[in-house]
């Protein structure tokens, strides 16, 4: 393969076509070129793509630094190839110094201990768009250790990750990492259709601001390795400024957290929309300010827009001022917009606030939000240290089919019994409903 793209009579705008075979070489693709491989044109994750690959493996054993496919040039279309690690190459295919215009499309990327794809601008961080990876299967990306991160775009490197479908990796996406420069007419990467099993994070969107625009995480389904206890299906951190994200119409299922949120000091505040789905997550949204990244975060705000919370184990919504927190930063959620919870876990709080500077409030049209089965409705409870002390007004929740101004007597005692609040300690908030 390296000897046709460094062939003088290959010039930008050439096709190379690879034959279905084994290639052992470390490969750099330095001019604008279409590279099909034997499946081009047939997605990584459709089943009956069948045999006759176009495999390439590392020349190099390296698995700390090693490329197998390395773009060093704008345009380039790579389509149709598997490229095996085989755990000996770092990255299976990177573009690190800031290329635009990448199309890298229906390949199967497997066996790395870093990183499967890896698009940045590691030199300068000049703002590059018009990327594309899509239809790609990813898989074996070091699971329980290490990086193993399935597809990262970091350094202001615009792209769209697309209907890829990712298997035994530790962190399926990490990107829009250190972006701090507005893509060209402000125009959102998205990053949506992606199936993830992952070990620790199904997608993290971290550490954005200045002028970045924000990303649109849409439509993706995230479910856990077998084994882990500490996966989010989404992340979001570091989000600042004027930065923002969207979040939509994602599934997330048997997670430690549906989506963990820490550090996100933004103005335009990180809001989980209501066509998102967290089923038999420990936590359904865990807003938090130190265990996201076991570190001080900065004072955050979010709203919970009627998302939907279907099983959790431990809580629907859980608001955490960890007492390892050193900064007195708070931490709030705001929710809205019918957000349903839904479970009968032995020991579920359907709404968890904890420690003094954690609050939760309810807000919007009726009903802000239903709890339907949780052995408990709402608890205050302290972190060790100190307690919540803000009262929270419920009065336009539904708890198992009714607002508390329509309970008789004894619904109305078997409520109480179910919020855990000022009557049942002075120092707490307290709850009405």
């Amino acid at each position: 393969i390296q000897s046709a793209i460094d062939d003088s009579h290959t010039t930008a705008g050439n096709t190379i076509t690879v034959a279905a075979g084994t290639y052992t070489e470390d490969v750099t693709i330095n001019k604008q070129l279409t590279i099909l491989g034997a499946q081009n044109g047939i997605s990584g994750c459709d089943l009956s793509r069948g045999t006759g690959e176009s495999i390439i493996y590392p020349f190099t054993n390296n698995p700390s630094a090693g490329i197998v496919v390395k773009i060093t040039a704008n345009g380039i279309i790579f389509d149709g190839f598997t490229v095996d690690g085989t755990n000996i190459s770092a990255e299976g295919i990177d573009a690190s110094s800031g290329q635009a215009n990448l199309d890298i499309r229906n390949n199967i990327v497997k066996n790395l201990p870093f990183a499967g794809i890896y698009l940045s601008n590691d030199a300068t961080g000049t703002m590059t768009s018009g990327n594309k990876v899509r239809n790609n299967k990813i898989d074996n990306i070091s699971p329980t250790t290490g990086f193993g991160i399935g597809v990262y775009t970091g350094n202001n490197t615009y792209t769209d990750i697309i209907n890829n479908c990712m298997t035994n990796v530790r962190k399926g996406i990490q990107g829009g990492e250190n972006f701090y420069l507005a893509n060209t007419g402000n125009v959102s990467s998205v990053w949506s259709g992606n199936t993830i099993s992952s070990y620790k994070i199904g997608i993290w969107n971290n550490l954005a601001y200045g002028s970045a625009t924000p990303v649109t995480i849409t439509g993706n389904t995230i479910t856990t390795v077998t084994g882990s206890t500490i996966n989010s299906g989404i992340e979001i951190s570091s989000i600042q400024g004027t930065s923002g994200v969207t979040i939509t119409n994602n599934n997330v299922t048997g997670a430690m957290a549906g989506i963990n949120l820490w550090n996100n000091p933004t103005s335009i505040t990180v809001t989980v929309s209501s066509t998102n789905t967290f089923t038999t997550c420990d936590y359904g949204v865990f807003a938090n300010n130190y265990d996201g990244y076991n570190s001080d975060a900065a004072s955050s705000s979010y709203i919970v827009d009627g998302c939907n919370i279907v099983s959790p184990n431990l809580a629907g919504v859980y608001v955490k001022d960890n007492s390892l927190n050193s900064n007195g930063a708070t931490v709030s959620v705001v929710v809205q917009n019918y957000t349903k919870v839904n479970g009968t876990a032995s020991g579920l709080k359907a709404f968890l606030v904890e420690g003094a500077d954690a609050s939760l409030s309810f807000s919007g049209a009726a009903p802000q939000a239903t709890i339907t089965g949780a052995p408990k409705y709402i608890v205050l409870q302290t972190n060790g240290t100190d307690v919540p002390a803000g009262n929270i007004d419920a009065t336009q929740v539904i708890f198992d089919g009714f607002y508390g101004s329509g309970m008789g007597i004894s619904t109305l005692f078997a409520t109480e019994d179910k919020i855990d609040h000022k009557i049942d300690l002075a120092t707490l908030g307290f709850v009405t409903d």
